[in-house]
């Protein structure tokens, strides 16, 4: 039994490297897109989430996005994204300067514990 919880835990380090969470936003920006596709957009509603993921992909190309980028890979439309920015600006997972929006280290560290999360509930389906 212990080898088994052993086994589990360097199972889970191996799964949750860097890249992987990197792949798993990629995954989950391009499989909303997908569904989105064929529903109407009010149905699939994670602009907020969306928009996290896509700045989490961007910081681990080292750069930030504009608000066009963000709309344009979310799909969020302009004035929603807006209040969605403003929304996680004042719980401080973003910050906007010189119109580059990048995620906060609290939004670094909230994300990445969602992807790990996601990764290791699809993990525990196996």
């Amino acid at each position: 039994m212990a080898s088994e919880v052993a086994g589990n835990a360097a199972r889970d380090e191996d799964i949750l490297t860097p890249g992987r969470l990197v792949r798993e936003a990629r995954r989950s920006i391009a499989a909303r897109r997908a569904i989105t596709a064929h529903l109407p957009a009010a149905f699939v509603p994670d602009p907020a989430l969306d928009i996290l993921k896509a700045l989490y992909v961007a910081q681990a190309e080292e750069r930030g996005m504009s608000r066009h980028e963000l709309c344009a890979q979310t799909t969020v439309v302009a004035n929603v994204a807006a209040r969605w920015l403003g929304a996680l600006a004042a719980d401080a997972l973003i910050v906007e300067q010189a119109g580059e929006v990048r995620l906060t280290p609290h939004g670094l560290a909230v994300i990445e514990a969602g992807l790990k999360a996601v990764i290791s509930a699809s993990h525990d389906l196996d």
